[in-house]
């Protein structure tokens, strides 16, 4: 075997290993919405958990999305500083919600009819992509609160 052909077949194996851990590290990646800080009503804070359950290091380089509650568009939020998470645990993320002008109005109207009718489950829907690894992920996470 020529020293060329020995070189090119190594360089293709440590490619391989390298691809497998970084596509090994992206589907074990989990992301829980967990929790929704409404004490300040113009700073919303959403607290996201980024969970790897592999063996590898993973790196959420960035997310974004639009958040709804109750079917209502309410913002959108975003992080581009980069975050390690170790193998086999998990990170928490404190992202800050962005209203959305425009639509805040009618969904706070609409939040007001509904608690009206003895309803005060808040449904939240974070929908969005996140960059991890270098490749990018989607995700659609909920939570109920009730107030």
């Amino acid at each position: 075997m020529k020293n060329s052909t020995a070189l090119l077949l190594a360089a293709g194996g440590l490619a391989l290993i390298y691809g497998s851990r970084v596509a090994t590290g992206v589907n074990t990646v989990n992301f829980v919405l967990n929790g929704v800080d409404l004490s300040d009503i113009t700073n919303i804070k959403l607290q996201f958990l980024v969970q790897n359950v592999s063996n590898a290091t993973g790196v959420l380089n960035s997310l974004s999305g639009n958040i709804t509650v109750n079917g209502n568009d309410l913002g959108n939020i975003s992080d581009f500083n980069p975050v390690t998470i170790p193998p086999n645990s998990q990170q928490p993320i404190n992202i800050s919600l962005r209203p959305d002008l425009i639509s805040l109005p009618q969904t706070i109207a609409a939040l007001i009819q509904q608690n009206g009718s003895g309803n005060n489950d808040l449904n939240f829907e974070v929908t969005g992509n996140a960059n991890v690894n270098g490749i990018v992920l989607p995700f659609d996470l909920t939570k109920t609160i009730n107030v």
